[in-house]
């Protein structure tokens, strides 16, 4: 049994605030913290790499600031990224994608709100929050967890309404494995559905099912 860590933040006027959260892989529990100010987007990460589950390299850490970048984000979730007069908002968290939702298990959704603000002349108040999501990999049993943070922020300097997400994914190997077995999955789906081509398995489906994979 791993021997337990010493697990630490240093806060600073640009990020002074945190919530921590106690992630459990392989049943060993791994510390890590979001941080954020109540004045500003930015968030970071900060995780226990002192973890023995770590530092052996049992359990693989990736943090995510793009999610175009992530392989669950593109799989499993939905997401909304546009730029006008009033709003910034890149990757705001929409849901789960419906057609691959059974494989995972949300297990954390929780939100932390602030006063809310007027930032532009519509005079309509706007979130100021820092939410936090969690997945697991159905399959995957207890090798792979990946936690979604989403801030949403009223700018006062641009007058636009802000919104900013990253990712941080805890797996091992088999977690990984379980993961890219799902993308594999979709992408050889997308293949033959362009090629006009059916997946073996698409024989036995019914109507309704066969038309929501060509959607």
């Amino acid at each position: 049994m791993n021997a337990p860590s010493k697990f630490s933040l240093k806060l600073d006027s640009n990020l002074n605030r945190s919530v921590v959260h106690t992630t459990y892989i392989n049943s060993v529990p791994i510390n890590f913290a979001v941080m954020f100010s109540a004045r500003s987007s930015a968030l970071q990460f900060h995780y226990d790499s002192f973890n023995e589950s770590i530092r052996n390299r049992k359990v693989t850490v990736n943090m995510y600031r793009a999610l175009d970048n992530c392989d669950f984000s593109k799989m499993f979730l939905e997401s909304n990224s546009y730029e006008n007069d009033n709003n910034d908002v890149r990757h705001e968290y929409i849901g789960t994608n419906q057609k691959y939702s059974k494989y995972i298990a949300q297990f954390i959704g929780e939100s932390l709100s602030f006063r809310t603000h007027q930032v532009n002349t519509s005079r309509k108040k706007v979130e100021n929050c820092v939410n936090l999501y969690g997945w697991k990999l159905i399959d995957a049993d207890y090798t792979y967890a990946f936690y979604l943070v989403e801030r949403k922020f009223p700018n006062f300097i641009t007058k636009k309404n802000v919104v900013r997400t990253c990712a941080i994914q805890f797996s091992t190997k088999e977690g990984l494995s379980t993961l890219k077995s799902y993308v594999d999955m979709k992408k050889n789906i997308i293949s033959k559905l362009n090629k006009n081509e059916y997946p073996d398995f698409i024989e036995n489906l019914e109507p309704s099912s066969e038309e929501e994979l060509r959607n």
